[in-house]
Order: C-alpha cells, then structure tokens, then sequence
C-alpha cells in the first residue's frame, strides 16, 4: 500500500512538472522572444546628397536648385517649393547596375526587389590591408579565412568589404589619391577580380559592396571585377558610409532600394542594414533579457525541488 502512495505521489509530481512546463512554454517564452524583437537596430549606410557629396572623379558634380515663393491661393499665403538635381547616376553612395559593365545584362529598374530586400549581410574587414598598400585588391584567402571564423557565406546574400576608406569621406585627394580628373593617378583599394568571380560561382551572391570609390580598386584599369559581377548579373554597392562599422560581421540583413530609372546603369541609393542587438554578443543576434533570464532561472529551480523531494 506504501508503494502505491509513493507511484501515486511521483505521478501527481510529474503532472505538476508537466503542467508547469506548458505554463512556461506559453506565457514566458513569448516575452522572451518578443525581447529579442524589441532590440533591433537600424543602420543608414549612405550619404547624404549634398554640396560636399563625391561621385566617380570623371562625372559633374552634385547640384541641388531650390525653387521656392509665396503664392497666394486661398486668404493667406502659404510656402511652396520644388527643386531640380543635377547629377551622375553614380554619385555618393550609389548602385551599380549589372548593364555598367556587362552588355543586356539588368539596368536599375530590372534588378528583382528579392535580390535588394532584408538580404543576408556578410562583412569582410580588410583594414589592415587597405592601411599597409593603398590599392589593395582583396583576396580568396582573406574570404576564406573570414568563413573560417564567421562561417559560410549564405547564398543570395550581399557581401561588403570594408576597407576603412570612409575615414577619408569627403576629402577627395585623401578618398580617391588624386584631387584630379585622371583615374589612371587614383589609389585606393579594391576586390581583387579573382575573389569577385569566386563569391559568384561559389556562394552565388546578389549583391558585392565596398566603402571606397569602386569594387576594383584604384590602379585596376581593366574594371574586371565589374565586369565579372556585372555578367552575372550581380549590382554593385560602392562608397558605403563609415556606419559600416557599427554592423557585425554577420547576422545583419541589408535592404537597397533604388529609384526605378528606366534604361540606367547606376543610381544613388539608401542603403539600410538591421540586426538584433545582444548585449553579450553583438554579432551573434541574440538577446535575453535580464528579468526573463530570472524568471526562467526560478522556475527551473523549484521544478527540480519538487522532483527530488
């Protein structure tokens, strides 16, 4: 009869546990996934488009005329303005078309909105390389001895190479190497064409970006890694602002949305990337909140009590 108590009595105690866990699993695990949410982070990776904004050292400069007066078409006055832009589709932080170097291929306005929207960001840090030789051309191996430590690069994902070129932004003899209209006198680092044509056939890229002047770097005079990217039909993400460095080198997703210019084969754009922000771990997207953390703790804690009394 002892025995039948003892069997009854561990039974009840299951159920409670199993009760209790259910509890947990519907009540507290929402809040804390919802803590993970509440932690995003929004970064603008662009420009802005002013007087002091830079475009490739051939093309005109940025002009914005403002038109503005008072017109009177009710009992007071009221303010109106409008302004006309004068530019190169390749000013300031800006997309590259696959048509800049690679014939038939996508224009701006052919370019799916599933290779621009929440891509998968994958940052490759070549600082140290840019700083040791101006026109560095990054390599096979510094992508896989990043994916040694960050792991693969996801497929139909965007990567950026960040060189630390935007500490130069917007002084143009510093960013370019040439405060003139000769590219054959520009420095400034790259993507070697090698690596461009790897991330393309090995990890089929949508989108390559860097924060210099161009994907290939500044003495690269035959553009190859443009033209590689461009064939396959790959858009280019070039001079990226300094926020770059604010992201993880993964975990981030990258939305680009350019203005849908019919025919062109580039366009300034904003450039916005978002990860989860953890306060252990930026670069692991994951977040727990200190009070769920102790509320689970508890929990845990009085079911193991109530097993082993």
């Amino acid at each position: 009869m002892h025995q039948c108590w003892s069997f009854l009595f561990i039974a009840i105690k299951m159920a409670l546990v199993s009760l209790i866990a259910v509890y947990l699993m519907l009540t507290v695990m929402p809040h804390f996934f919802v803590e993970i949410s509440g932690h995003r982070i929004t970064v603008d990776l662009s420009y802005t488009l002013d007087s002091s904004v830079m475009k490739w050292i051939t093309n005109r400069e940025f002009e914005l005329k403002v038109i503005n007066s008072t017109s009177k078409r009710s009992d007071s006055p009221i303010w109106y303005q409008t302004d006309e832009i004068t530019m190169s589709t390749h000013t300031g932080t800006h997309l590259d078309a696959p048509i800049h170097f690679a014939k038939n291929r996508w224009t701006v306005a052919e370019i799916p909105l599933h290779h621009l929207i929440e891509r998968p960001l994958s940052i490759i840090d070549i600082v140290d390389q840019a700083q040791s030789t101006r026109d560095y051309a990054a390599t096979v191996d510094d992508v896989k001895q990043w994916e040694e430590i960050n792991g693969e690069i996801p497929e139909e994902s965007v990567v950026i190479f960040r060189t630390g070129w935007s500490k130069f932004w917007p002084n143009k003899l510093d960013y370019f190497g040439t405060d003139t209209k000769d590219p054959k006198l520009a420095h400034f680092p790259g993507i070697h064409h090698d690596t461009a044509q790897w991330l393309v056939d090995k990890r089929k890229i949508f989108g390559l970006g860097i924060d210099s002047p161009s994907v290939d770097c500044g003495q690269c005079s035959e553009l190859r890694t443009h033209v590689i990217v461009g064939n396959a039909n790959v858009y280019n993400l070039e001079n990226i602002e300094k926020s770059i460095f604010r992201l993880p080198n993964v975990g981030a997703t990258i939305t680009t949305l350019p203005i849908k210019i019919a025919g062109a084969s580039g366009t300034p754009v904003r450039v916005i990337a978002q990860y989860a922000h953890n306060h252990a771990d930026t670069n692991s997207g994951i977040g727990l909140n200190p009070s769920i953390l102790t509320i689970i703790t508890f929990i845990l804690f009085a079911l193991y009590n109530m097993v082993h009394h």
